[in-house]
């Protein structure tokens, strides 16, 4: 029997890092440390050393003896708590750790430690919702109050204001506030109601209902959001065990603790000896909390007879950045937030004028590139810092071209939502119990990079299983494939051996999971396949990474973060697989984002000011200083306005005086981020309409510092790459002189082989194969869908058919593959035409497909419903009678080509329809859903439809006249049938049948023409209205006009008529 998991705080033996050199305290920081007792609040200025002195006491307390037990530690976030462990750790060699964490994740010990201790036998763990399952909960019951209130003689009375948003996810993300806010304030949905009823305000009285509806849905299913997990945690920590030899608590950043915070913490500090929390009201920038005044008196209310201590030093930057940061705050702020002494050594300030973002970043580029390479300033020493998210990706391209090394901080992502973990995760969940197994999720598997399949691998495999059991759904058959439970033995040809491994992968992770194998020897399964099923994805990501490929770099980390999750996990419980997985599923609290590792490598960082919190770097550029932008004092303000809810009543949002006092939070934690120097850049564009300064570069202007405006660009690239792309340009350049193209590359051979002209694609002579792309001995084999691509453009037919570059067309595909399945079920008498039997099968498939967007694939949902109706309307009014669907044909013929040589050639195909006419003549159709068919002119010589004709040759009864006249109408031989048109039928697109009696035909005129290509291997690109589509645009000779490029497609047959 598998034991039950165990919730504790988690002390960590430090045992390998070395010792860190002892550091300086000042008197005041040398109180706090040796605080012993009472409850105690430390206001420090940034850079003051807070978190030093935090970290100091907790290190003095162990040499003292205090057992790690008993010590917690609580900061703000995940990022902090990782260095908050590592400077510890730095200073205590040997030592046990204490816990360090957020108070969320000593929330979600408190609870799960005190329901894993409960009297029942087998205690139901409860789940924890992230972000996104919330606001899809919430949807749902925003779906459900609003039906209420359309169902006659019932519901809830919608304000018309709200009916339109009511079903959009922007609202169900401000009920979502809304009842967080409400959770804050510890109120109820019928208090809501009640405030709603009593202020007039009809949208709060809604949310209150949602809200209620809300409670009772998660007390149900037994679920918590974050505010709840909170709550809970302050019910459940008197008694917790997880708190019960706690006697030193202390706390970092304390300026960010909410009012929930706030109680648990007070809760936890009765059995403390000694609370010490440290923090500072002018560095919060997660939404404003008062004046310094407003923290110390909330402290004391919450602790009464506590003790405040000031920290007023300034170890981090001298006066010169203090001054900067502070003179937004007016000379009476600057008192309240000033230093007393500086440790630090003379800083530098900064202001430039640009008169462009893109000079700006430009500068900005070249400056930081500079300080490397004649400063030898280390990259991750450096760091720019925006206002805005918007300002990041100017930023970033710029450094790129500079040649500087540089990684963007992102928002923790929890460790389940990384896309290479989710993969791992998925395998498991399938393993754990394959019959269970969604036929979604199996589809995600063997589409995955684990198994590697694509949308037409998908379509040939389901066809050759519905071959044993035709009567049950393909995804269905490919899913009980995978669990080893197929009822028949179905012939998969080539792909048996891509999908053995998996199906012996899938059974040998169930039965380590059924044995209580260790969760890390399973997850290593999963990663490497094991001995027997080795599935190769873990070479390949080492390749991809080697290649300097940073997605596979990013993909590794998270991999090794799973590794880490399993090893902590391990280490806390003995329990299974499953509780591994119900941990990493249902809560958002990973350990480390594997963002945060990217941050710690040589490079510089580009952030937001909300991400730089309690860091530091030697050199800032702070950009997005323009008016508007910075301070930005648009209202924060919303539909429900949860920011109004109060205890009883409501209360005004932050005014415009408030909204400026939390943007110069934001500017004095940005500037404080910097150590040596700091430089401010703004756009002064001049004159009305154009971008202006900001407020906060004046008050700068006005501690001294004189702005420098910065005219033009850059006047010379001075990365290595920046250079060779000049000097690439000017090879190419048309207009460039003989004399200065010789001397660019004379100096791009100086530089190296990686840059020298001699490696260029296209300059070394165009080799020959040894082996030919068909063999000389055998038929050319040709598809009724390859012809038409060929004689369009031989160089995409290579590069698609050949080469195996082409871009999978992922849903598109699958798109037409579902309307195809369900034309030939109805054909074959396998489904019935009900239009709601058709749509739940749709439905069925749909979710297997990969949309980058909801609104793209409920769009595209309609459309297939469309194509399902006008195939049944075509199928049930065609004049001719069904004979076949999906047939297979085959046949061979010898075409002469241009040249006059004789070519034999090997068709085969198969067609989605066959027909028979009233003169018992055969006829092709086949069904398309594509949005642009092609033209009737185009329809006359249609390859694919002339192949087709060609495959039913031998089998037709009867023979096309060549006289037409003496026909009533035309012979039809095929069609193509539209079925994604804007109509109320099918768009029937017929072709001529072609009389074969009279040689050569103009399709044996094409394959003649086609062969000749392939045999002399003329593999050129020609310019054709697919061009626009073509997914080799980008490298495309036909969209270069050097000299090189002419001379390639001049090979061509076309001579330069391939441009016109």
């Amino acid at each position: 029997m598998r034991a039950e998991a165990t919730w504790e705080l988690n002390w960590e033996l430090n045992s390998e890092q070395p010792m860190a050199p002892s550091i300086h305290v000042n008197p005041a920081q040398q109180a706090v440390i040796d605080l012993l007792s009472g409850r105690n609040l430390v206001l420090g200025s940034a850079g003051a050393g807070k978190t030093t002195t935090l970290i100091s006491s907790v290190e003095q307390r162990l040499r003292e003896g205090v057992p790690a037990r008993e010590i917690l530690v609580l900061t703000y976030g995940k990022s902090a708590v990782r260095e908050f462990k590592e400077s510890l750790a730095a200073r205590t060699s040997g030592i046990v750790l204490p816990y360090i964490g957020t108070f969320h994740a000593l929330a979600y010990l408190i609870v799960m430690g005190s329901v894993s201790t409960s009297n029942l036998e087998r205690p139901e763990l409860p789940r924890l919702l992230s972000g996104a399952e919330e606001e899809a909960r919430i949807r749902q019951l925003i779906a459900g109050v609003l039906a209420d209130h359309t169902s006659s003689g019932a519901g809830i009375e919608w304000p018309s204001s709200l009916r339109g948003a009511a079903k959009t996810q922007s609202f169900a993300r401000e009920v979502r506030n809304v009842i967080a806010r409400l959770k804050e304030l510890q109120l109820t949905g019928a208090d809501l109601i009640t405030l709603g009823e009593q202020e007039g305000r009809p949208e709060w009285e809604i949310a209150g209902h949602i809200a209620t509806n809300d409670t009772q849905v998660m007390a149900l299913e037994n679920v918590m959001d974050y505010n709840s997990l909170l709550l809970a945690a302050i019910t459940l920590a008197p008694s917790s065990p997880v708190l019960s030899h706690i006697s030193h608590v202390y706390i970092d950043e304390y300026q960010e603790v909410g009012p929930l915070h706030r109680q648990l913490l007070a809760v936890i500090s009765q059995r403390a000896t000694v609370l010490v929390a440290v923090g500072n009201p002018h560095e919060s920038v997660f939404g404003f909390r008062g004046s310094e005044t407003d923290m110390a008196l909330g402290f004391e209310a919450e602790f009464a007879h506590s003790t405040h201590f000031q920290l007023t030093d300034s170890w981090r930057f001298g006066p010169e950045i203090a001054a900067a940061a502070t003179a937004p705050f007016g000379a009476k702020g600057q008192s309240a937030v000033g230093y007393t002494q500086y440790f630090a050594g003379a800083g530098s300030v900064k202001i430039n004028k640009y008169a462009s973002r893109n000079a700006r970043a430009a500068f900005v580029a070249e400056g930081i590139y500079n300080s490397h390479m004649l400063e030898n300033v280390p990259w991750n020493s450096m760091a720019v810092i925006g206002r805005a998210r918007s300002d990041i990706p100017l930023i970033t391209r710029a450094l790129n071209r500079a040649g500087v090394p540089v990684v963007v901080a992102t928002d923790e992502i929890a460790l389940k939502d990384e896309p290479a973990v989710q993969v791992l995760l998925g395998l498991l969940s399938i393993a754990e119990d394959p019959e269970k197994a969604s036929p979604a999720s199996v589809a995600d598997l063997l589409t995955g990079p684990i198994c590697g399949l694509d949308a037409s691998d998908m379509r040939r495999l389901g066809r050759a299983l519905r071959i044993v059991e035709p009567h049950v759904a393909s995804a269905q058959l490919i899913k009980e494939l995978i669990a080893g439970t197929s009822k028949g033995e179905a012939n998969l040809d080539e792909l048996d051996a891509r999908l053995k491994p998996i199906v012996g992968l899938v059974a040998q992770l169930h039965r380590e999971i059924a044995s209580d194998t260790p969760v890390s020897e399973i997850v290593w399964t999963a990663w490497t396949g094991g001995e027997k099923f080795p599935h190769g994805w873990p070479q390949r990501l080492q390749s991809a990474a080697l290649s300097h490929s940073a997605p596979a770099h990013h993909d590794l980390d998270s991999i090794m973060a799973l590794f880490d999750a399993a090893a902590r996990f391990a280490e806390r419980s003995n329990a299974g697989i499953d509780n591994f997985l119900t941990q990493l599923k249902f809560q958002s609290l990973p350990a480390e984002p594997v963002a945060a590792r990217g941050l710690r490598a040589d490079a510089v960082q580009v952030m937001t000011v909300h991400q730089s919190k309690g860091r530091e770097w030697d050199r800032v550029w702070l950009v997005g200083l323009e008016e508007g932008i910075w301070p930005n004092l648009v209202a924060r303000g919303s539909l429900l306005k949860a920011e109004e809810i109060g205890v009883g009543s409501s209360h005004l949002a932050l005014n415009p005086v408030a909204l400026l006092r939390e943007e110069r939070n934001l500017f004095y934690v940005a500037c404080t981020r910097a150590k040596e120097a700091l430089t401010l850049t703004c756009i002064d564009q001049g004159g009305e309409g154009g971008d202006q300064p900001s407020r906060f570069i004046g008050d700068v202007v006005g501690t001294g510092v004189t702005p420098v405006v910065v005219a033009g660009y850059p006047k010379n690239r001075s990365s290595w790459s920046g250079l060779a792309a000049d000097l690439r340009r000017t090879l190419a350049d048309p207009y460039a002189s003989t004399e200065l193209k010789s001397r660019a590359g004379a100096i791009l051979a100086d530089m190296g082989p990686s840059v020298s002209p001699g490696t260029w694609w296209g300059l070394t002579p165009i080799s020959q194969s040894q082996r030919p792309v068909r063999p000389a001995h055998k038929p050319i084999k040709m598809s009724g869908s390859s012809l038409d691509s060929l004689l369009q453009c031989p160089l995409k037919w290579f590069l698609d058919r050949e080469a195996k570059a082409q871009v999978s067309r992922g849903s598109a595909t699958a798109f037409g593959s579902i309307v195809h399945a369900i034309a030939e079920f109805v054909a074959k008498g396998e489904l019935s035409q009900d239009e709601q039997q058709i749509r739940e099968l749709i439905n069925g498939s749909w979710q297997a497909l990969a949309y980058e967007a909801d609104w793209q694939s409920q769009a595209d949902l309609v459309q297939a419903y469309k194509a399902a109706e006008l195939f049944l309307n075509y199928h049930n009014l065609t004049p001719r009678v069904f004979k076949e669907a999906e047939g297979e044909y085959r046949t061979e013929l010898t075409v002469t080509t241009p040249s006059g040589k004789q070519e034999a050639i090997e068709l085969s195909g198969i067609l989605d329809r066959i027909e028979i006419d009233d003169n018992g003549r055969l006829v092709a159709i086949d069904f398309k859903n594509v949005k642009n068919p092609p033209s009737k002119a185009e329809i006359t010589e249609n390859g694919q439809l002339g192949i087709y004709q060609l495959l039913l040759r031998d089998q037709q009864d009867c023979e096309v006249t060549a006289d037409f006249s003496q026909q009533e109408t035309i012979p039809v031989g095929a069609a193509l049938v539209q079925l994604r048109v804007d109509a109320s039928e099918a768009r029937v697109q017929p072709q001529e049948a072609i009389n074969f009696s009279e040689t050569p035909t103009w399709i044996e005129v094409k394959l003649g023409q086609a062969a000749e290509i392939i045999r002399t291997e003329a593999f050129f690109p020609r310019v054709n209205p697919s061009c626009r589509y073509c997914s080799y645009k980008s490298v495309c000779p036909t969209t270069s006009m050097d000299v090189l490029s002419r001379d390639l497609i001049n090979g061509g047959e076309n001579g330069d008529d391939s441009f016109n």
